[in-house]
């Protein structure tokens, strides 16, 4: 009878490069839940009326906030001056305010760190397409706003404009000085021009030409 001999040369030297493997895929994890890695950073960190310098290891803001021990609520928001966090980058948190929604006599009170009215309405399902608030939707929020949001129509309309002639002077020595002669009349022109009316509940609020 023939036995066959099988060697375990080749499961005994797997051992070593699995666990090197395991290692690798472990830092890896580490390196995605934590966002941190080696190499360091200084950023400039604004928070809660302070300003400092700190030296990061953060890959992201949410794990500069972490290093920092700095809690973020719910609805509060973070500004990066870059792309990504990097050597220089500018954070600054924005704490969330309550202010109040109107629409069609319906309130309710929210809490945002939007920029805006606008901002704020798209973030609670006012889409800039169909809603728009009253008044300067590009004004800083302030904590206590009241803000009234209206039903955007919009529509577009032709009309022509007065385009005024140009007026060229030419030199002429035969004239005495201050004296003028008309060489050709001027004659205005006209263009035609689309305009992209907007209203907020049938009231003009803005023209795109």
């Amino acid at each position: 009878m023939n036995w066959k001999r099988f060697s375990l040369t080749g499961f005994r030297n797997k051992g070593p490069i699995t666990r090197m493997y395991a290692t690798l895929i472990a830092l890896l994890v580490i390196v995605s839940l934590t966002g941190f890695i080696d190499r360091g950073k200084s950023v400039t960190l604004v928070a809660d009326g302070t300003t400092r310098q700190v030296y990061t290891h953060a890959v992201n803001e949410q794990a500069l906030m972490r290093e920092n021990n700095i809690a973020m609520g719910d609805h509060d928001e973070i500004d990066v001056s870059t792309q990504k966090l990097e050597d220089g980058s500018y954070v600054k948190v924005r704490r969330a305010i309550p202010v109040t929604l109107e629409y069609r006599g319906q309130t309710q009170e929210v809490y945002t760190a939007k920029h805006n009215s606008q901002e704020v309405a798209e973030q609670y399902g006012y889409s800039k397409e169909k809603y728009r608030p009253y008044g300067d939707v590009q004004q800083s929020l302030q904590a206590g706003q009241h803000i009234v949001i209206g039903h955007v129509s919009r529509k577009t309309i032709t009309e022509d404009e007065v385009v005024p002639y140009a007026i060229e002077s030419i030199p002429d020595e035969t004239l005495g000085q201050g004296e003028e002669k008309v060489v050709q009349e001027g004659q205005n022109g006209r263009k035609r021009v689309k305009l992209n009316i907007v209203s907020v509940d049938g009231q003009v609020a803005d023209k795109e030409t």
